[in-house]
């Protein structure tokens, strides 16, 4: 499961990973996720409508 959270003023969107094991949210991010497409600048900045459709 991807939770998206997307701020429009800062033109800034985070994606997290639900953990069942833990019952937790975690972010995607190099640390725990180098190779993951959404870690793309275009996706992470921006206007959050405008990306949709690339995810």
């Amino acid at each position: 499961m991807i939770k998206i959270t997307s701020n429009p003023y800062q033109k800034k969107t985070v994606f997290q990973s639900y953990d069942a094991n833990c019952g937790e949210w975690r972010d995607i991010n190099s640390v725990n996720n180098a190779n993951s497409g959404l870690l793309n600048e275009a996706l992470c900045s921006g206007f959050f409508p405008f990306k949709v459709k690339q995810i």
